[in-house]
């Protein structure tokens, strides 16, 4: 084998290094993009569909109280689930001190959209909500 030949082999090594390199980076990008929209996906969503709600199940309801009834509403900003509750005999001040402030939390660690659940007085009645918070309510 010739000089000639030689570097012809070593060309050739080169060459299918760097496409094993570049496969390797396509591989790794498109997995990250994989990733990505599936974790990103369904709250980007939220900010198209205002129709979304999250399950009644997802409220955080403070203790004493049970649920008695359900309504969904909808107005300018979204949908949300409006609670009937019923608070243990005398516990309601206790209840609304517990509940008056919105408290807000990812369903899991994979699914990152954020449910909110607040505790008030609506018409002489203790009600909850429970709603999704989109990224426009965070401006």
């Amino acid at each position: 084998m010739g000089t000639a030949d030689g570097w012809a082999l070593m060309g050739a090594a080169g060459r299918d290094r760097r496409v094993r390199g570049r496969t390797l980076a396509a591989w790794t990008a498109t997995v990250v993009a994989v990733v990505a929209a599936v974790a990103l996906g369904p709250v980007l969503w939220l900010e198209v569909d205002e129709g979304a709600t999250p399950p009644v199940s997802a409220a955080r309801l403070p203790a004493g109280v049970e649920e008695v009834g359900q309504e969904r509403q909808c107005g300018s900003g979204g949908c949300w689930w409006q609670l009937a509750l019923e608070p243990a005999t005398g516990a309601q001040d206790d209840v609304l001190a517990a509940g008056s402030r919105e408290t807000c939390a990812a369903r899991s660690w994979i699914d990152r959209r954020t449910v909110c659940t607040g505790v008030q007085l609506h018409g002489g009645r203790l009600t909850a909500y429970v709603r999704y918070q989109r990224l426009s309510d965070l401006g």
